[in-house]
């Protein structure tokens, strides 16, 4: 289909490559590897991929693309909807390093228990009462990827969120 141009409308003009990173950064934070995947496939007549590598070379140099800040803002928003080994996972899945992720993790300011508390508390709130529904409980706390040891813990009754009234 053909779009019709308004009588007096000036054509859209060109947008650098620099330009379009610039603005996707200013929407939200991205790892390195994740914005380079995004704009290799939106490649524009006469830009390389070269062309993008150095974009996001000079990115890094003026500290507008930060793989260590991604992964500090990311894993601080689904904190509370992940075990730190379900974290880590998907920070490595959109090309973070191992140790920056490892490093994000750490930095994460609420306990994995508690926050494994926190989303047994709103699914479950009361403790297993058969072999069954205590099986149903841990698959749901390891799905999310929380560490055995905290879903015991929670699973047992012995933690408590400080956050309640």
């Amino acid at each position: 289909l053909l779009k019709r141009q308004r009588r007096g409308a000036r054509p859209k003009k060109k947008v650098s490559l620099t330009a379009r990173i610039v603005g996707a950064l200013a929407l939200r934070e991205y790892g390195r590897k994740e914005l380079r995947r995004k704009f290799a496939r939106k490649l524009e007549e006469g830009e390389t991929l070269e062309m993008l590598d150095a974009v996001l070379d000079r990115m890094e140099q003026l500290g507008y693309l930060s793989d260590e800040r991604y992964a500090c803002v990311k894993a601080r928003s689904v904190s509370s909807r992940m075990g730190n080994a379900r974290i880590e996972r998907e920070l490595r899945m959109r090309g973070i390093d191992s140790a920056i992720a490892r490093k994000a993790v750490a930095e994460i300011e609420v306990p994995e228990e508690v926050r494994a508390y926190r989303i047994w508390r709103r699914r479950f709130d009361e403790l297993p009462k058969d072999y069954r529904e205590r099986e149903r409980q841990i698959r749901y706390l390891a799905y999310r990827g929380f560490s055995f040891t905290s879903i015991q813990r929670v699973i047992r009754g012995e933690v408590e969120d400080s956050d309640e009234e």
